[in-house]
């Protein structure tokens, strides 16, 4: 995950692809 992007805001892109 890249630092500008928020803890929580990257947490949830990850489980989004981790579902794809």
């Amino acid at each position: 995950c890249t630092g500008l992007i928020p803890s929580t805001l990257s947490s949830k892109l990850e489980a989004f692809w981790r579902i794809w």
